[in-house]
């Protein structure tokens, strides 16, 4: 652990300085960082399908559900092509994405929906939308 805060540390920040490369998206990442993302991603929506409560069939769904539900889709689609072919775009994906699953569990608190599982769904988003940082930083 203090070999990774060493790292961040001493990871060039400013344009300025020479050892700076400007990074592509399309810039290849290490297996452990995308593996490790993976599986995190893995594991966080396992686990929120395994809590999140089942839709009540009566109900019909609003096109602002569609829209999110859409959103969310598109951007685990573009999470796991990312991180499945090695590349930083993957990374800026998964913080999009975590933070749509936030964004989500934050809208369903404000709709009048309870339960545990939106706090839940919260820090899961935020936990895989800080991984995908951390990888940003570290590639």
């Amino acid at each position: 652990m203090p070999q990774l805060l060493d790292r961040i540390r001493s990871t060039p920040t400013t344009a300025s300085d020479p050892a700076v490369r400007r990074r592509s998206m399309d810039d290849i990442i290490p297996w452990s960082v995308s593996g490790t993302l993976l599986v995190a991603w893995l594991a966080g929506l396992t686990w929120l399908f395994a809590i999140s409560p089942s839709p009540d069939p009566s109900q019909p769904i609003s096109l602002t559900d569609e829209v999110i539900s859409l959103a969310m889709f598109g951007s685990w689609l573009a999470v796991f092509t990312g991180l499945g072919a090695r590349r930083r775009f993957g990374l800026a994906a998964s913080i999009g994405a975590g933070l749509l699953i936030a964004g989500a569990g934050v809208l369903c608190g404000i709709a009048g929906h309870t339960g545990l599982w939106i706090p839940i769904q919260i820090g899961v988003g935020s936990g895989l939308a800080a991984l995908g940082g951390l990888g940003m930083k570290l590639t």
